[in-house]
């Protein structure tokens, strides 16, 4: 059985993205009453509106190893070794200046694999031995930073 150093389950804040997508969904279907917009526009609004309520990052942090879920992107956990890790980070970001938007980012330019619901906030960024980056967004920091230490102590130190 492994020890749990940190869990965090994170949820967007939806009730905006929520209206927003309500006032789009409410604009498309009185302002553009056409068949067209009736088939193609309404079911795009509500997957968006799906995705928006059913998106949630799972982290759990173990010893020697992260893993990770990203629904609705993920169905299964995802599992990081930390022993091919050579840095981590706690670091503040801006979703739309550093990652172009929210949700799961893949940066290619920058080998560089983001996890965000926030649009604000702070970040967990682990760099793995083959120039891969990982960044997960976190809103418990303060425990966070209490717990990284740890794993540098740990039989697989990052």
């Amino acid at each position: 059985m492994k020890k749990v150093l940190f869990q965090e389950i994170k949820r967007p804040y939806t009730d905006i993205l929520i209206l927003i997508v309500f006032l789009i969904l409410c604009n498309t279907f009185f302002l553009y009453q056409y068949f067209t917009s009736i088939i193609i526009l309404i079911p795009l609004d509500i997957g968006l509106l799906f995705i928006l309520v059913t998106m949630r990052l799972k982290i759990i942090i173990f010893e020697n190893s992260i893993k990770y879920k990203f629904t609705p992107y993920h169905f299964y956990w995802r599992e990081l070794k930390l022993e091919g890790c050579y840095d981590y980070e706690i670091k503040e970001y801006n979703a739309i200046q550093d990652y172009k938007g929210v949700g799961r980012r893949f940066l290619t330019y920058k080998n560089e694999k983001a996890y965000l619901t926030d649009y604000n906030g702070f970040a967990l960024q682990l760099k793995d031995k083959y120039g891969f980056t990982f960044t997960f967004g976190i809103r418990n920091h303060h425990q966070l930073q209490q717990i990284l230490p740890k794993l540098k102590n740990s039989p697989n130190p990052i």
